[in-house]
């Protein structure tokens, strides 16, 4: 079909939304791509702009109604030009679009648009990719703290746990020793969750069936515990897609593990380095080669020992600060310097967004919210069985 034309882009739109509303394409993971001739943001023309034509917005209308949106990209921005010399224009009219089963089918996939060669536009390339195993950083999952042995296992490390040294140091030093018993927590209520609330979901199905056949209050009381423990972990999972999506703008509730999980796999496939261009032009996709490409390369930036800093150029380590030019007003060093509370320090805690780490070591604001209450409440209990019987 012939779209370079108003009435032909219609007639595409039109087919596309029909194909969309297919039961039987909808439902499986299905890819669009090639010229659209038609852009969807200003941005996508190399001469600017800022209207939204009438062009733009029945494109964006129909992707919107097909759920179709664009696949993870690299290579070129623009993918076609009008080979004008005296007047060039080049815009993006090329699309690799998919669909919300394609994202979670084929998580690390992503579009290659070329040179255009002889042609006046780039050829398209979807590579289906392959997952990068690492070393993830440990995270706090906000589902461990509303499980009953979060609060006791927590409280029985922090308080037999002794490390002498400053305030800072001794905290430091507990949350890190505390990552392991949080992971042993995790480990056996909630590993492999996904597998475990299908099988939760499954088993709570059972005893509904057998209730409804022939109803005994033996029946009814493992239909109850079934339920409850299929909401114990459909509550984990949801909260724990939720926090890994990084979603603000929607609280938890009404079951919306689906929406999150998609929500984490565009993260995922936005986030994931599929290839890295060297000095010389050459593409480095291998993942051992990623890795060397970037050790090297900060190697290189800021030396691999002291000896090298020093000898480079006989700076030393003010070389850094030609790395680091940015430095602090007057106004801002006297704030940091500026005495502080310990009221001061509680509201900013419990200020810290709940997804959130202000650190490395992985404990979210909500964390340190629960083991401040946690810590105030033992304080506490204390100061009441230290004060003599009668007195309040």
């Amino acid at each position: 079909m012939l779209v370079n034309g108003k009435d032909g882009r219609l007639q595409l739109w039109e087919n596309l939304e029909e194909l969309a509303r297919d039961q039987f394409v909808s439902t499986r993971p299905w890819a669009v791509l090639g010229d659209f001739n038609q852009i969807l943001n200003p941005s996508e023309n190399s001469r600017g702009g800022g209207r939204i034509t009438r062009g733009m917005h029945d494109f964006r209308a129909c992707l919107e109604n097909s759920e179709l949106f664009d696949l993870t990209m690299r290579g070129n921005s623009f993918t076609w030009w009008n080979k004008q010399e005296a007047n060039p224009q080049a815009k993006k009219l090329d699309r690799a679009l998919i669909n919300g089963n394609w994202q979670l089918a084929f998580p690390f996939a992503f579009s290659h648009f070329g040179e255009p060669d002889f042609s006046d536009h780039c050829p398209i390339t979807i590579v289906l990719g392959n997952k990068v195993e690492s070393n993830k950083p440990f995270m706090i999952s906000h589902f461990l703290i509303n499980h009953k042995e979060f609060l006791p296992r927590v409280a029985a490390h922090w308080h037999n746990t002794h490390i002498s040294g400053t305030a800072m140091f001794t905290l430091a030093k507990k949350l890190k020793s505390l990552k392991p018993v949080l992971k042993d927590l995790n480990r056996e209520h909630f590993s492999d969750l996904e597998n475990r609330v299908k099988e939760a979901h499954d088993r709570l199905l059972q005893c509904q069936n057998k209730l409804l056949s022939s109803p005994t209050p033996l029946l009814v009381r493992l239909e109850k515990e079934a339920h409850l423990y299929w909401l114990e972990l459909a509550n984990a999972e949801e909260k724990f897609m939720m926090q890994r999506s990084r979603v603000k703008w929607i609280e938890a509730g009404d079951c919306n593990s689906a929406f999150f999980h998609k929500m984490v796999a565009s993260r995922r496939a936005a986030n994931q380095i599929h290839y890295l261009v060297d000095d010389s032009g050459q593409k480095i996709d291998s993942p051992i080669e990623v890795q060397s490409h970037c050790v090297d390369y900060f190697s290189s930036l800021f030396g691999n020992s002291l000896g090298t800093m020093e000898n480079s150029g006989g700076t030393g380590l003010p070389s850094l600060s030609q790395l680091m030019p940015y430095r602090c007003d007057a106004q801002t060093k006297t704030a940091l310097l500026a005495p502080f509370s310990a009221e001061d320090i509680k509201r900013e805690v419990f200020a810290l967004p709940p997804n959130k780490s202000p650190g490395p070591d992985g404990f979210t604001g909500e964390f340190l919210e629960q083991l401040g209450l946690l810590l105030a409440l033992t304080l506490l209990r204390l100061l009441r069985s230290s004060l003599p019987r009668g007195s309040s």
